[in-house]
């Protein structure tokens, strides 16, 4: 936002008691030294993690869930009503410890007609394609289907 449009936007605005917009009486000077700069240099995880986000976060990418739903596809042949899918994606294996042996848990047992893989299995790009290759084979393992596994890379593949 520029600094015109800024006033403009300002000028409409109501202030509360002692508040300036000018940068002389702002509490923006403040917001810069103490908010923006810790962050700019320490990053987002840093901030996440005094936060608690962060920890949150790896519980929740470490509770793997499989959920079911019915999905209505109109014009859908007949012999096809009734298919059963487990689609798996963007498992990012090797980025943090333990997601291979959640998603194992989650899909251990599993019998679908087709399971279909949508790439991201890798982190990122330097990521050795053989443990990646090899953690895949392991979750697979678990699943029993019916007509076979498709896959396709991701844009981190």
């Amino acid at each position: 936002m520029d600094q015109r449009t800024f006033e403009e936007w300002a000028a409409k605005r109501r202030l509360p008691p002692g508040l300036t917009l000018d940068r002389r009486n702002s509490l923006w000077p403040y917001i810069r030294r103490y908010g923006l700069r810790p962050l700019k240099r320490h990053g987002f995880s840093a901030a996440m993690w005094m936060l608690g986000e962060y920890q949150r976060g790896i519980a929740d990418a470490l509770d793997v869930q499989l959920g079911e739903g019915l999905i209505p596809v109109p014009g859908l042949a007949p012999a096809l009503d009734g298919l059963s899918i487990l689609h798996l994606s963007a498992l990012h294996l090797g980025m943090l410890e333990g997601t291979q042996q959640a998603v194992e848990a989650a899909v251990r047992d599993v019998q679908v007609d087709i399971c279909v893989m949508t790439g991201d299995y890798a982190p990122r790009f330097n990521r050795q394609t053989t443990s990646v290759i090899e953690g895949i084979r392991q979750i697979l393992a678990g699943v029993e289907t019916r007509y076979g596994v498709f896959a396709t890379l991701g844009n981190y593949d």
